[in-house]
């Protein structure tokens, strides 16, 4: 506050108490989630007749060696991106597949969050695929950390474009198209086993791709005012409000 460019500080005591108390609600709900998801993982683990003693330890590696690989596919689709919005862009890809595998590999796709990079998730990919999968995990170009960043530069005028909760899902469908069209790629993969997790946006944009569709009327009513809330999430979310409501 010393550095404050001004002799004199107004702050707004009712919406700083009012932020506070955002702030214990939300510790307060994390709580009480992650306590719900412990007993209810007991409850089943309980009624499971499944000898968890002989399962495989999961923290451990698997069996198999790693490669990875950095893949790119042309994109003839519009799409916002961190030099702007353009009618085609590359489709950067990060593939972990096990060496090894005889037969055709379960895929997992990662969607990586709001601000984040593919690579981010590197060390569970890898995870993955010491099992048998091969894990697949598409940049993101108008929501990762080049994009922010150059929005912290002025160089991009939106922090992110309601057009992203349509571009990511998309995505996701353009590499599935691109990896069963491709020769080298298409035979190496089990397409009846195909499955897709994400952190934070990155699950709204696995839901998405798996046919979910945005609510718009909890969307409408949540997003009534342009208040400040420490709450991330819900400041992505109505950046939605403004999308024309369709399914994705």
């Amino acid at each position: 506050m010393h550095h404050f460019p001004s002799n004199k500080i107004q702050l707004n005591a009712k919406l700083a108490f009012s932020l506070v108390k955002e702030l214990e609600d939300l510790f307060e709900y994390k709580d009480t989630t992650q306590k719900a998801i412990a007993l209810e993982s007991e409850r089943k683990i309980a009624q499971s007749k499944v000898n968890v003693e002989d399962l495989p330890d999961l923290s451990q590696p698997g069996k198999y060696r790693v490669r990875r690989r950095q893949v790119t596919f042309s994109i003839d689709s519009p799409r916002q991106t961190a030099k702007g919005f353009t009618g085609d862009y590359k489709l950067n890809v990060e593939v972990h597949s096990p060496i090894g595998l005889n037969e055709p590999a379960p895929l997992a796709i990662i969607a990586h969050g709001f601000g984040a990079k593919s690579s981010d998730y590197d060390e569970l990919a890898k995870h993955l695929a010491s099992y048998g999968y091969i894990v697949a995990m598409p940049e993101h170009d108008g929501s990762n950390t080049n994009y922010q960043d150059a929005f912290l530069r002025g160089e991009v005028g939106v922090d992110i474009s309601p057009v992203e909760f349509y571009s990511r899902p998309r995505d996701i469908t353009h590499l599935l198209n691109k990896l069963e069209r491709d020769p080298d790629w298409q035979p190496q993969i089990n397409w009846s086993e195909v499955g897709i997790i994400g952190h934070s946006l990155g699950g709204t944009t696995a839901l998405l791709a798996a046919g979910a569709a945005l609510n718009w009327d909890r969307i409408q009513s949540v997003c009534q005012q342009d208040d400040f809330v420490f709450n991330v999430s819900i400041f992505l979310q109505c950046r939605a409000k403004k999308f024309t409501p369709r399914k994705l």
